[in-house]
């Protein structure tokens, strides 16, 4: 078989194929002119690539959740700095 280069677009549609439909892996092959150990390279990077999408997508929200925590503290802390001055200014006019 002759090597011809694919775009990401074109190995992501090929993959997309084989997943969906019926078409066994060899015919997918064929029909597009590439091995079979080219087709299962491309759908391992494919299916890493969407397992690695899923795990960072927990890891954000658990970083959104930290995030909104750290916000809601230090507007706590700024409330407590603020009433700290306060009391100082009062004291001091006393």
């Amino acid at each position: 078989m002759g090597r011809s280069i694919k775009s990401v677009e074109e190995k992501f549609s090929i993959i997309l194929e084989s997943l969906q439909g019926p078409s066994t892996v060899q015919s997918i092959c064929n029909k597009y002119g590439i091995t079979q150990t080219t087709y299962y390279k491309w759908r391992d990077k494919f299916l890493d690539g969407a397992k690695t999408n899923l795990e960072n997508s927990a890891n954000r929200k658990n970083n959104n959740e930290d995030k909104a925590r750290i916000e809601e503290l230090e507007k706590l802390v700024g409330k407590k700095t603020l009433q700290l001055e306060i009391l100082k200014k009062t004291l001091k006019l006393v």
